[in-house]
């Protein structure tokens, strides 16, 4: 996905398609698209749909580590 330079550069650094921006919008991938270049505008529920896909992404990442330290043997 080329974000970067966009009027959304970090996202870039979440989703690394079109598409999966798109799904996590609830929108088109030309729908993403258009948005990134300037020319349409996230809609209020487009923008809570990807800060929500956002933050799952954040907890997953923390709650995976913090399962490999629970389960960590003793030993180890």
């Amino acid at each position: 996905m080329r974000a970067s330079g966009g009027l959304y550069p970090a996202l870039g650094r979440y989703f690394s398609t079109m598409k999966e921006l798109a799904d996590a919008g609830c929108m088109s991938p030309r729908r993403a698209q258009d948005c990134l270049r300037g020319i349409k505008q996230f809609t209020t529920q487009e923008k809570v749909a990807i800060a929500r896909a956002i933050k799952l992404k954040e907890l997953k990442t923390n709650v995976e580590a913090a399962d490999l330290d629970k389960y960590k043997r003793k030993d180890m």
